[in-house]
């Protein structure tokens, strides 16, 4: 059984409306925070009460759950919460030696949405508060740039 405490921070520990400042232009305004993963993404409760994934790396928004409870309650499958939590990715960073502290997340070098990787090469504790203001104005200024998989497919 994944224990997701382990891969999650203390909630309540900091200010969520300053978390989520700069990711507005893709959140709206009617989100709460549910949980936030040490990977630096978040789970949100939105107006319709759905469970919603923030991926930070990529800018992407999905939907998880039409209840939000569903997180809470233990109701997701094992797949979903791995992929939530990314738990391997967190195992792996701490076997690496890179260890967060209470108010840090894993952030990037290179934004995967740029091609930065999932590992210890592009991966480092950054203050949370600096995470989510950082990676939500850099995917704000290249949110209409065409992706390099876009760019290729529109050449062939």
């Amino acid at each position: 059984m994944l224990d997701k405490e382990k891969y999650l921070l203390p909630a309540g520990q900091f200010d969520y409306a300053k978390l989520l400042t700069e990711w507005k232009w893709l959140t709206g305004e009617e989100v709460r925070i549910i949980a936030l993963t040490k990977c630096g993404d978040v789970l949100l409760r939105d107006i319709d009460n759905n469970l919603v994934f923030l991926d930070t790396g990529y800018a992407y928004l999905t939907n998880i759950s039409d209840d939000y409870h569903d997180f809470l309650d233990k109701n997701l499958s094992m797949e979903t919460l791995e992929q939530i939590l990314q738990n391997e990715i967190i195992d792996h960073l701490e076997d690496c030696g890179l260890k967060l502290n209470s108010d840090e997340v894993y952030s990037f070098k290179v934004l995967p949405v740029l091609g930065g990787e999932y590992d210890e090469n592009n991966m480092f504790p950054m203050n949370i508060y600096e995470h989510f203001n950082e990676t939500g104005k850099a995917q704000f200024k290249i949110k209409d740039i065409p992706l390099e998989q876009e760019i290729e497919s529109e050449e062939d």
